[in-house]
Formats: structure tokens, C-alpha cells, sequence
């Protein structure tokens, strides 16, 4: 990527709509976009203010033919999203115009933009760090509103101002330590032996409580994978049906109609659940039946939660013991369904297996009992509603997060057990660079690509 190039792309999603726009950017973006804009009353996005727009068409000035009507929006740099000169062309958005206006630009030495170029250029010219960078896509990507809320949260540095602060703490422990090693017989100032452990320790207590939040932000950035297991005829298909509020899978009084997994979303009050209805699992001889059960038990181990549904009309069954040692406590709920057909079900097996697990009895033929269904699962994954602060969402910065704790946990236990101060250094030294990892200040090329390439091009 060389950053002095000019770039264009297009801004808005290809196919057929009201208005597209294409989004030109570098240091000749002005220029280039005047060769082929032509404004009624002699306009130049050259010569214009900043955030002002203009009314004209482009005309390819080779041929003189009107490729479009449009309103271009020029901005100058630094004041732009990429920090650099901007236009956004707005044109009809339809792809032949819109391919018309892209090929005068091409043609006349402006380079088509990379994957995430625009907002890499943004990060590099120190419009956002890398942290912000990233919520952008997550902003693009929301499936919930309580999903967009985190995202902009982090794109308004929720995060940054944590790594800031936490950074600025060890950069006095550092400093201290780095005086005292070089000036071992003087007595330094402002600083003292007792602080050193109380910002170790300050740091530490809040790295560990904002990691505890990374599973609760993960679940509203990527969605949670639900499976509903069970012996066939259980009424798991039901339960699907019933928590989409619509006919989506097949429901019948044949054991086994369900021989592949059927998935579905759903906004669980802003929370993106994944709902996958499994072949039941039991013993059979059918082939087709045998891949269903075997693909059902693979989906298991990539589970976030887990719908155990157990059948009150039939009891409690050896093949349901089975399913129930075999999945792990935590991340299950156990449902008895059909409580409309008979509500006796022997339930002691269930809590030798889930002794402190609230059961949930519904009937999802009636809709019974489905709203505390839907609670409980809001509670394990979430738990009550949002407290005060951020959620960290993104897998990349919780193991950065999980390494600079390592190292202040280094730090603060070298610093009691009394080791050289040159130690401490190196931990703390390694904490500061795991969290300029988060925002991008010890950052690789290559970890920066594999972040930009999530983009798409015109973003």
C-alpha cells in the first residue's frame, strides 16, 4: 500500500439504489476530481471550502459525454475521515453510472482503494488508533442495537481512554525503576517505593475486571450458538419454532424427522442467538439418521449454551442420562417440555447431573413457560443488564489484555519477593507493549493487514 497514491472506491453497496457514492482520498484527490467535474457556474472542488458541496456532472474530457449528474462534498485535509484531502462523489446509484464515473478516475492515474485502505489511512494519519479502527467494522457489522451500543462505545475510545490511563500508570512505574537503577544513591521525587506497588496493584485489579467482561461483549459482537439437543420427538423442533415466533422447522409425530441441523437468528433482547435445531441423539441404524447424531454431537463442542430438552410425557430416560453426563453444566439448560401433556416427570437423575441448575418447564406447543426460557438464557449469558464502563468484544484485545496482566502479575509479585529492579523492568516493559498492541503503538505490518483486510474496500 503506498500511502501518497490518490485511491477511489466505491462507498455504498454495489447493485441498484437511489444514490452511490465514491469516495476519493490523498493529496491530488481535489485535482483529479476537477478534471472531470464540471459545475454550471465553474466550480472546482480544488478551490472550494472544506465540508462544502456543489451541484454539476461528470464529463469524461476526452469525449466530452456526460457520464452523470452529481453533488460532489469536498473536504480538506486534516479534516476528513482519512485525514487526508476528500471528495465523495454522490451519484445515481446505479452500477453502470457509478462504473462510468469510477473508470474516468482510474483512467487518469487514480489508484482503485485496498480493502479497509480508507480507514488505514485514518489510523495511520492519527485520526483513531487501532482499537477505534476496529469498531468500525463492528459498527458495520451490528446484528442487535445493544450490539451497535458496544461498538460505538469502543469507536469513541471507550476502550483507548482504558489502555491510556493503565499505560500512563506503569509509565511512572517504569520511569521510577529506570532512575533508581541509573541513579541508585539519589533520592527521587514524587514517586515512592509504596506507590510503585499500589499502581502495580491498581493495574492489575482493573486489567482482571474489564477481561471479565469479554465473554458478555462477545456474545453481543458475534452472536452465541445455541443447541438444542435431545432424544428425537422431544420437541425441540417445537421449541425453535416457538422462540422464532414462526413455522421454521418441521414438526411432526414421527421420531427422527429432523436429520439435519436447521439454524437460525434471532434478537434476543439485543442479544444475536444463534438457534440450532439438532437431530436427536439416541442409537439408530438409519445412515442418514447416524450423520445427523454425529454432526449433532461436533456441534456440541463449538457451542456457546446449550438447550438440554427433556420430555415430561415419557419421563426420564437412559438415553437422557447419557446426553446429560455428557455435556458440561456451565453452559446447559435444562428444559422439560410437554408440562400441557403431563407434568410427573422423575427429576432426580436431572440433579445428580445439574444439582444447583434451575429446571424450566414449558410446554412450547402453548407457549408456556417460554419467557422465563428466554430469561434464563439472557442471564447466563449475559447476566443483568449492562453495568457501568465498556465490555471488551474483540478476541484480539482480550489476549493482549491476558498477556499485559501476565506481566504486571510478574511485575507486582517480583516487586514483594523483592527481585532486582532490572526485572521488574523487562515485565513492565512487556505489559506496556501488549497493551500498545491494542491500539496500534506496538503494532506489526502484518497484524495490521489481517485487521484492514476485514474491510471492504470502500470503507
Amino acid at each position: 500500500m503506498n500511502r501518497e497514491d490518490t485511491i477511489a472506491a466505491l462507498a455504498t453497496p454495489p447493485g441498484i439504489g437511489a444514490l452511490g457514492i465514491i469516495r476519493v482520498s490523498g493529496a491530488e484527490s481535489h485535482q483529479q476530481v476537477d478534471r472531470i467535474f464540471k459545475n454550471p457556474k465553474g466550480k472546482r472542488a480544488s478551490e472550494m471550502n472544506g465540508y462544502t458541496a456543489a451541484y454539476g456532472h461528470i464529463i469524461d474530457p476526452d469525449t466530452g459525454e456526460n457520464a452523470d449528474e452529481v453533488i460532489i462534498l469536498v473536504m480538506h485535509a486534516p479534516h476528513s475521515y482519512t485525514g487526508e484531502n476528500m471528495v465523495e462523489i454522490i451519484a445515481h446509484g446505479g452500477p453502470v453510472p457509478l462504473q462510468a464515473i469510477m473508470d474516468l478516475l482510474l483512467d487518469r492515474g487514480v489508484r482503485l482503494a485496498e480493502q479497509g485502505e480508507f480507514t488505514r489511512r485514518a489510523f495511520f494519519n492519527g485520526k483513531m488508533d487501532l482499537a477505534q479502527a476496529e469498531a468500525v467494522v463492528d459498527v458495520i457489522e451490528a446484528k442487535t442495537q445493544k450490539g451497535l451500543r458496544l461498538a460505538l462505545d469502543q469507536l469513541g475510545g471507550s476502550l483507548s481512554r482504558f489502555i491510556r490511563e493503565s499505560s500512563e500508570k506503569l509509565w511512572e512505574v517504569l520511569a521510577y525503576c529506570e532512575a533508581s537503577i541509573d541513579f541508585p544513591e539519589d533520592e527521587l521525587d514524587g514517586f515512592t517505593l509504596e506507590d510503585v506497588e499500589q499502581y502495580l496493584d491498581r493495574v492489575e485489579k482493573d486489567l482482571e475486571k474489564t477481561l471479565e467482561t469479554y465473554s458478555r461483549g462477545r456474545a453481543l459482537r458475534e452472536g452465541v450458538r445455541t443447541t438444542i439437543i435431545g432424544r428425537p420427538n422431544v420437541g425441540k423442533s417445537t421449541l425453535l419454532n416457538a422462540l422464532l415466533g414462526e413455522e421454521r422447522a418441521l414438526v411432526t409425530s414421527v421420531p427422527g424427522t429432523t436429520r439435519d441441523s436447521v439454524e437460525e437468528l434471532i434478537n434476543l433482547d439485543g442479544i444475536p442467538l444463534r438457534l440450532i435445531d439438532t437431530a436427536g441423539l439416541r442409537e439408530t441404524e438409519d445412515e442418514v439418521e447416524k450423520l445427523g447424531v454425529d454432526r449433532t454431537r461436533k456441534l456440541l463442542e463449538r457451542s456457546d449454551l446449550i438447550l438440554a430438552v427433556l420430555d415430561s410425557g415419557s419421563g426420564f430416560t437412559a438415553e437422557d442420562e447419557k446426553m446429560l453426563a455428557t455435556i458440561p453444566q456451565e453452559k446447559s439448560l435444562v428444559v422439560v417440555n410437554k408440562i400441557d401433556l403431563d407434568e410427573s416427570i422423575d427429576l432426580t437423575g436431572v440433579r445428580e447431573h445439574f444439582p444447583e441448575n434451575e429446571i424450566l418447564f414449558i410446554s412450547a406447543l402453548e407457549g408456556r413457560g417460554l419467557e422465563r426460557v428466554r430469561q434464563a438464557i439472557k442471564e447466563r449469558i449475559i447476566g443483568s443488564e449492562k453495568e457501568e464502563g465498556f465490555w471488551v468484544s474483540n478476541l484480539r484485545h482480550e489476549r493482549a489484555l491476558k498477556e499485559a496482566l501476565k506481566s504486571v502479575k510478574a511485575a507486582r509479585e517480583g516487586w514483594k519477593s523483592g527481585v532486582t529492579m532490572d526485572l521488574a523492568v523487562v515485565d513492565i516493559r512487556g505489559a506496556l507493549h501488549h497493551l500498545g498492541q491494542i491500539t496500534g503503538e506496538t503494532i506489526n505490518q502484518d497484524i495490521s493487514r489481517e485487521i484492514f483486510s476485514r474491510f471492504c474496500i470502500g470503507k
